[in-house]
């Protein structure tokens, strides 16, 4: 494949000229710079631009390859200096140069501006992984280089629309809580995102916590409280620290998510929520259940899906 470079050469170049042509480089030669601003409004833009540049200044540099990159920004400007110093080489790179060659050997030039041709030629295809790339490593804000992260990530995209409760399990300290997070902003429920950290609330409140109460239901109860599903109808209760929800609760829990109601501490009326439970643990449920300490059907019926979590220390691209 003939790839287009133009040329910008000073005297005594023609031996690397007919180098790059036997690479199956196409070259424009122009003698001089100004031709090159006089002619490139008429012409298509090459891949390379390579320049000549044996007595040019700092400041001429400077001038040259700015002006070049205004012109052709998406065109890789390489300038073959032999004699230039590190200043010289400072200023191109900052105003846009992709290479200096400082080398005076004309295959050391080849080489570059081959590397070069070569990097353009798989650049779309690369764009197109990076696009890949992309789509499969965010979600939602998250983002992440590991490959079990990027599977995760698909999970939650195929689950998040659905009403199914979701149980994360995962350490301490592994995201669960973002991941919930995420899950509620793709669902497309309209209520709020709501958050019970259970393994903070006093066991005597956190029946109160959940479905609220009626005012002098038990001592403190000065007046009503609607509760956690009442706050979150229409959207999302989160349930972190899972496994620390005393049996009494779980049989109330359980009840709400078949009926899909509650019914306030002290209350009479059922009053139908329309939530969606995501709950969290880093503990073992199945073994909570083995000891007597967890119901086995509220474990099934919270963990319609589930997802784990990896440690960062198995996802070492994330560090």
């Amino acid at each position: 494949m003939t790839e287009q470079v133009y040329t910008v050469w000073g005297f005594g170049c023609k031996r690397a000229a007919k180098l790059l042509r036997l690479s199956g480089i196409q070259l424009y030669s122009l003698r001089h710079v100004q031709q090159f601003f006089r002619t490139s409004q008429d012409i298509v833009p090459p891949r390379c631009l390579l320049i000549y540049t044996p007595n040019l200044k700092t400041l001429q540099a400077d001038k040259l390859v700015r002006s070049l990159r205004q012109q052709w920004p998406m065109v890789d400007v390489v300038l073959w200096s032999p004699r230039a110093g590190a200043h010289f080489v400072r200023r191109a790179f900052k105003q846009g140069a992709k290479d200096v060659v400082l080398s005076d050997k004309i295959e050391d030039l080849v080489d570059v501006v081959d590397t070069i041709i070569e990097e353009q030629r798989f650049l779309p295809r690369m764009n197109e992984l990076n696009e890949d790339f992309t789509s499969s490593s965010r979600f939602e804000g998250l983002v992440s280089r590991s490959p079990e992260m990027w599977d995760l990530f698909h999970t939650c995209i195929n689950i998040a629309e659905t009403d199914a409760t979701v149980l994360i399990l995962g350490e301490t300290g592994t995201g669960k809580e973002l991941i919930a997070r995420a899950l509620h902003r793709r669902s497309g429920r309209k209520g709020a995102f709501v958050v019970l950290d259970c393994g903070a609330v006093p066991e005597q409140l956190i029946n109160s916590e959940l479905f609220g109460h009626v005012k002098g239901a038990f001592t403190g109860a000065m007046h009503d409280k609607k509760g956690l599903f009442r706050h979150a109808d229409g959207g999302t209760l989160f349930l972190d620290e899972l496994a620390s929800i005393p049996l009494e609760v779980q049989f109330r829990l359980l009840r709400t998510l078949q009926e899909g109601t509650i019914r306030p501490v002290g209350g009479h009326e059922e009053l139908p929520v329309d939530v969606r439970v995501i709950a969290a643990t880093n503990e073992a449920l199945d073994k909570k259940v083995q000891d007597g300490t967890f119901r086995e059907d509220l474990m099934y019926r919270l963990s319609v899906l589930y997802l784990t979590v990896p440690p960062l220390r198995e996802r070492q691209e994330d560090i």
